[in-house]
Order: C-alpha cells, then structure tokens, then sequence
C-alpha cells in the first residue's frame, strides 16, 4: 500500500490511485492528521475521512488511517477520535493500528485490537520499553529489539489472527539514535534480522 497526507486523499485522488495501479496495490492509508482539540473538531474530521472512504472505494481502492498517539486521547465529550472512527462504515475506513502508539497513549494494545477486529487489516509490529534514565529519576520509553519489550505478540496473534485473515505485519522500529549515522544504521540492520528471526519463530515454531 501507500500512506498519504489528508491533504493528497483529498485533492489528488486520481494521481494516488493512478500510482497505486503501478505499484500493484489498492490500499491507500492516511498517514498523518492533527489531532482534533474539540468533540466537535473529532466528528467533523471523521466526516472527511468517510467522505474519502466513499471516493475511494468509488476507483475499487481501500482506504485506511494508520494511528498516532493523539488520537487515542480523550475530548471533551470524554471520548476519543478513534472511538468515532470505529463508529464510521468498516468498508469506507479501515485500520492499521500502531500498536506501539496506543501504548504510549496509555491505552490497551489488546483491548484496541479486539475493538477494531474485522477492520484491521494491518498493524505495526514493534516492540517498545520502559528505562531507567541516567540519575535518580526518571524513565524513558523507546523502541526495544524485537522479543525484549513489552509487546505482547502472542496477544496480537489471538487478536488479529493474521494468517487466518491473510493480514500483513509491518516491520518498523523505534531506534533510538546509535551516536552516529553508521552505527544507527548498523543498529537498525540488526533490529531488523532480529525480529524477521522472532516472527518466523513465533508463526513457525
């Protein structure tokens, strides 16, 4: 698939699916939205993203929204964006949940994943941890090596149920910076081997 800004779904619809076609794909994915600040702002916004569902769907592609940590925030109505977006038509707006997002919203992985079953036909795979910073006080949270965090696959797995559904598994990390460009690159190549070894484990063994 290919993720876009709101902006691009919008007015250059036709372009997007013009260079879906080429790469021999249907799925399009908003990247991207500011976060809405009102309950009001929330179901307007939704509004859009249906509307683009419709013109979407219209030229035979799926359209999705790929998740932030802004939209797992509740408003002033005590609800979140993505509660409303979970209320839209599942065939005019799917989901590819970032699950490493949801956690650092302070929400459930688990529990999203349930709610968003049969419209989730893609997550994120990364794993993700709590440190000690340097000192006293204080902790951070980053991404972790696949296998070493607090990502709890096997709940995704049951959740999901990936080969079941014939859902995709996106590979992204986190990756704290090394010092320098060659050692964080060097990091990330590791990273990947590591959780492609851990994924081929877990689906195989």
């Amino acid at each position: 698939g290919r993720h876009a800004a709101l902006a691009d779904v919008e007015d250059r619809l036709d372009e997007l699916a013009a260079e879906l076609g080429t790469l021999g794909t249907d799925r399009l994915t908003l990247a991207w939205i500011d976060p809405p600040e009102s309950a009001a702002d929330a179901d307007v916004l939704v509004d859009r993203l249906v509307e683009c569902g419709r013109r979407a769907r219209e030229r035979g592609l799926v359209f999705g929204f790929h998740n932030h940590w802004g939209e797992l925030r509740a408003l002033d109505d005590g609800r979140t964006f993505l509660d409303r977006l979970l209320e839209a038509p599942a065939e005019l707006v799917e989901l590819e949940l970032d699950l490493g997002w949801v956690w650092d919203a302070g929400a459930d992985p688990e529990q999203r994943l349930a709610r968003a079953a049969g419209r989730c036909p893609l997550v994120h795979v990364k794993d993700f941890a709590f440190a000690r910073q340097e000192g006293w006080v204080g902790f951070t949270y980053s991404g972790a090596p696949m296998g070493e965090g607090r990502l709890d696959y096997d709940a995704l797995v049951r959740a999901v149920r990936p080969d079941e559904r014939g859902i995709n598994r996106i590979v992204e990390h986190w990756l704290p910076w090394q010092g320098d460009a060659e050692q964080t690159a060097r990091a990330e190549a590791r990273w990947t081997r590591q959780t492609l070894e851990y994924l081929k484990e877990k689906d195989h063994g």
